[in-house]
């Protein structure tokens, strides 16, 4: 015989705050960022998108201290 497997109960797509939870997370992320004293905007931003995507879209793509060495690059 065969059992029947059963699903967790999950809360209905329409119940969650996918925008703000999304929203949050960026926002942990920027913060996270180290910068430099005297960068303006321009530089600051570039750098914390370059964090952005090294953190959040590389891991185990890229060896961690090569990407370190270049973050770091002024």
């Amino acid at each position: 015989m065969h059992r029947q497997r059963t699903l967790p109960v999950q809360a209905p797509v329409s119940t969650l705050d996918i925008p703000g939870h999304a929203a949050q997370r960026y926002h942990e992320a920027v913060a996270e960022t180290s910068l430099f004293d005297g960068e303006n905007g321009v530089r600051r931003r570039s750098r914390q998108l370059l964090s952005l995507h090294l953190t959040r879209n590389l891991p185990g793509i890229c060896d961690h201290r090569i990407a370190e060495y270049a973050y770091n690059i002024p």
